[in-house]
């Protein structure tokens, strides 16, 4: 599933406790950054908040996720410079299932 053109899910549903990819090839990558990282916390409070260091591929960057609660799956991107990719202060969210 696609959130934009640059960030896609290996699956079109997201479910606690069931792992999932999530591929960015977005503003970061296309800059040139060399390391990428993954924010993301749930709920509109972001709880649980965790960083990630993503994996770096030829078309972009990846990580795989297991998420812990149902709840919106906020997420949004930075690089080593802590130059951030947040949708323009919107960050990105996408719904985790029971």
């Amino acid at each position: 599933m696609k959130i934009t053109k640059d960030i896609n899910f290996n699956s079109e549903r997201l479910f606690k406790n069931e792992p999932f990819t999530i591929n960015y090839s977005g503003n970061l990558f296309n800059q040139g950054s060399d390391e990428v990282f993954i924010k993301f916390g749930y709920g509109e409070s972001w709880d649980n908040i965790t960083e990630l260091q993503m994996n770096k591929l030829d078309s972009g960057f990846s990580v795989e996720i297991t998420p812990t609660e149902v709840n919106d799956f906020n997420f949004c991107f930075r690089n080593n410079n802590n130059v951030w990719d947040n949708n323009s202060y919107q960050n990105y969210s996408m719904p985790i299932e029971e």
